[in-house]
């Protein structure tokens, strides 16, 4: 029965259906069933949370953005995300694609503000993945699935008694590989390889029956080519050698005669109606010339800036390392008083990710600019806590918190290249590029962020009668950030969550929720260093740009109502809320001329653009119809829209090439206001010793929205899978399609500026789109052995 699960999303443990909180349970076997693997199959299927790879602007797994409630976030760096993930409550900054999803035991997504509960990067959200507590029964898994384009699964684990009684232990071994889907049309390469191996280790102690320690440990890499990303230009782009699919001057008749031009309406009616496929407009070049190698691999004596310790990329793509520590301890006290039947939680962690990323900056067929972006992020995270007696009719918990953060990056952007054009006769105030000297743009020195959290934090629970209880949780949370060596920023809040919950059915909870969550500000490091003529440029797309924004708060306000009926046969859950965001900050790129080389430069800077009001309604639902029949279903609906909102760097909107743009009432990008998920399972008996199963599902997405002026969207699109296999006690067979009916809409889509034209400083007011191209169906088989 459902009321028997028992989920920590409040950091105690409780029934899901006496949870008061918009929580999203999936457990093993629904990670199982569904063949879940990523980040992005988990928020398929849950109301009110959206992922895809094409975290920002570039597609693949290098970039981490999870989005809840509409909530949209163009920032890369880990500190300015809405929401995060943690392992087994430990924060985790980046990496999150290639954690293996067969380690859990479960995944709680929470939805609003969770800054009370979790502390700091839970602004809109969180999402913890909690490992499996290994087993004192020796036992193990082999699992191994092969599928079309080069794509493999495989993985081991093993777990049982290590001293006894006392100790447990379970390992596991992952090598995970796709060998992509597309070729470019620039060079001929492979598009969208991956590969990822890795291993967890967690050992389990009981010294004593009050005495419970888990230490935990996981290490991994991920070895990706050049992404599969497509950028979409208009006639000025790509040096001729692009179409030109841009078309907003054709529809909108004040834009007659305004170049440069951009895209109104849906992405993937424009690619069709124009007569192309998306095959024919991959171009992303995989090769890197020897010469360019050389800039990218030269050290700090040939004046190259480096970031220390991130595993170097010789080849176009991604080399990601990872490791992750953490250690658990909890310890049941029994001394009468205040002190029976409680608990003392104390939790560890150490997150180290180190990352070289090689790619085609334009992603467009000539090979024209490359980009490094080096990335190192280091955490340090320790939580202490004593909850009391939580059958008691008052019962409370008090806890302190500390996390550390250290993200470096090379610069805004790394280091950019403008490679060979020499024979295209394409003029360049860089310098004249050829095959063997492509001319560095832009290499900045790594640019450092730090920042140390603490907090106290706590709740009182109290029960005024049978049913109706009353919940506060608080936190008190002081930030200290930083930037370089000359900026760092002090700011105290305390972030409440108050929540009253009544039981009116048995088996279910009905509560109402107000809370509130914080976003730290941000440096504009390198406005102090302009000269006067550069910061003209900023200010004349911009206006006035401080070095520091202001942080951002989110005020949220829920109602909900969970529920078990029959004996747990049938469960939903019925979430409405609405949330008001406020300074809300957006990341733009600049472009000004460099003083006194000349050379054009872009500054990445962030600004406080504006507020939006966020609604919506979120219900999922899973019942059991028979003993052969069950099923799931999710549907989400989330209106979110600009209340006052100035969409900075949007000439593209107002025709002229400075200026911005008023985009209030606008809705904000890439989370649809629909959504929703259905899966249905059969399984029966097919012989004495064998069982069979079939299990469809399907996903839909609305229309989102490419960029905060609309002018653009990907259109409602639906994609079904369907599996059906042969089990018995220990064996399961399976064979499965997913994209069944091989959909060929967009993933997803973001505006860009366009670097690829034959005008000099045509990326200041020229833009295009980069999308993410479908992923085609792909067919293949599954076996699960357990030993």
């Amino acid at each position: 029965m459902e009321g028997d699960i028992i989920v920590t999303a409040r950091r105690r443990p409780e029934a899901l259906t006496e949870a008061p909180v918009a929580l999203s349970l999936i457990g093993a076997a629904d990670i199982e069933r569904l063949d879940m693997r990523t980040l992005e199959d988990v928020t398929l299927r849950t109301p009110g949370v959206q992922f895809t790879e094409q975290a920002t602007l570039i597609p693949g797994r290098v970039n981490t953005a999870i989005r809840f409630r509409g909530m949209d976030t163009n920032q890369p760096v880990p500190s300015q995300q809405v929401g995060t993930i943690f392992l087994d409550g430990v924060y985790v900054a980046t990496g999150v694609q290639s954690l293996d999803l067969n380690a859990l035991e479960r995944i709680e997504v929470i939805k609003g503000p969770q800054s009370a509960t979790f502390g700091r990067s839970t602004f809109g959200g969180a999402i913890n993945y909690v490992m499996r507590t290994p087993s004192f029964v020796p036992q193990g898994r082999v699992s191994a699935s092969i599928a079309e384009y080069g794509t493999y699964d495989v993985s081991l684990n093993h777990e049982g008694p290590l001293l006894g009684d006392v100790v447990a232990y379970r390992v596991g071994l992952r090598g995970f590989g796709t060998g992509g889907q597309y070729t470019s049309i620039a060079d001929g390469g492979r598009l969208g390889q991956e590969r990822t191996l890795s291993g967890n280790l967690t050992l389990y102690a009981e010294p004593t029956p009050d005495l419970r320690i888990r230490l935990r440990g996981f290490y991994g890499e991920d070895r990706d080519g050049q992404n599969d990303g497509i950028f979409l230009g208009s006639a000025l782009s790509n040096f001729g050698q692009g179409p030109d699919l841009a078309n907003c001057n054709e529809l909108i008749p004040s834009r007659q005669g305004v170049v440069p031009d951009y895209f109104c309406g849906n992405v993937n009616d424009i690619v069709a109606n124009a007569g192309f496929d998306w095959e024919d407009l991959v171009g992303n070049n995989t090769r890197l010339t020897p010469a360019t190698l050389a800039l990218f691999a030269a050290d700090e004596a040939n004046g190259r800036p480096k970031v220390s310790n991130v595993p170097r990329r010789t080849t176009m793509g991604l080399n990601r390392d990872q490791l992750r520590l953490a250690g658990i301890l909890d310890w049941d006290l029994n001394g009468g008083g205040i002190f029976d039947n409680s608990t003392i939680s104390v939790l560890t962690g150490y997150n180290r990710v180190a990352v070289d990323y090689v790619h085609d900056f334009d992603h467009a067929p000539v090979a024209a600019w490359l980009e490094q972006d080096p990335q190192f992020d280091e955490d340090y995270s320790f939580e202490a806590r004593f909850s009391s007696d939580q059958d008691r009719r008052l019962r409370f918990s008090l806890g302190v918190s500390y996390l550390d953060i250290l993200h470096v990056e090379g610069g805004s952007g790394g280091v950019l290249v403008y490679d060979y054009l020499e024979e295209r006769g394409v003029p360049t105030i860089f310098g004249t590029p050829t095959l063997e000297n492509p001319v560095v743009v832009y290499s900045a020195d790594p640019v450092e962020e730090t920042g140390q959290t603490l907090g106290i934090f706590g709740y009182v629970g109290f029960d005024v009668t049978d049913r109706l209880t009353l919940d506060f949780e608080g936190r008190f949370q002081r930030d200290t950030i930083g930037q370089g060596a000359e900026f760092e920023a002090t700011f105290e809040n305390f972030l409440p969550r108050v929540t009253l919950s009544y039981e009116a059915i048995e088996d279910g909870v009905v509560w109402a929720t107000y809370s509130k969550g914080n976003l730290p500000g941000f440096f504009n490091a390198s406005i102090p260093g302009l000269t006067p003529s550069e910061l003209e440029d900023v200010e004349e797309l911009l206006g006035e740009v401080g070095v520091f924004n202001d942080e951002e708060e989110l005020q949220n306000y829920e109602i909900g109502w969970r529920q078990a009926i029959a004996d747990g046969a049938i469960n939903f859950s019925l979430v409405g809320y609405y949330m008001e965001w406020t300074n809300q900050k957006t990341r733009v790129g600049v472009p000004v001329v460099d003083d006194p080389t000349g050379r054009a430069r872009v500054l990445t800077l962030q600004t406080n653009a504006g507020n939006s009001d966020l609604w919506g309604i979120e219900f999922e639902g899973s019942f059991r119809a028979t003993e052969q029949l069950s099923g799931s279903v999710m549907v989400n609906w989330a209106r979110a829209e600009y209340s006052d909102f100035t969409c900075p760097f949007s000439n593209f909107v107002v025709g002229s090439v400075s200026g911005r743009a008023e985009c209030t009432g606008n809705t904000t990008p890439k989370f649809p206001e629909w959504s929703g998920s259905l899966a249905l399972s059969w399984d029966d008996e097919l012989t004495a010793d064998w069982d069979y199963y079939v299990t469809a599902d399907g996903n839909y997405m609305g229309r989102a929205y490419n960029e905060e002026a609309n002018f653009s969207w990907i259109g409602d699109t639906f994609r079904a899978n369907l599996r059906a296999g042969v089990r018995r006690d220990n064996l399961r067979l399976e064979a499965f399609a997913t994209n069944l009916f091989d959909n060929d809409d967009l993933l997803s889509a973001s505006r860009i500026s366009d670097f690829t034209t034959e005008s000099l400083f045509g990326f200041a007011s020229n833009f295009g789109l980069i999308v993410t191209p479908p992923q085609r169906r792909t067919i293949g088989v599954r076996a699960t052995f357990d030993f």
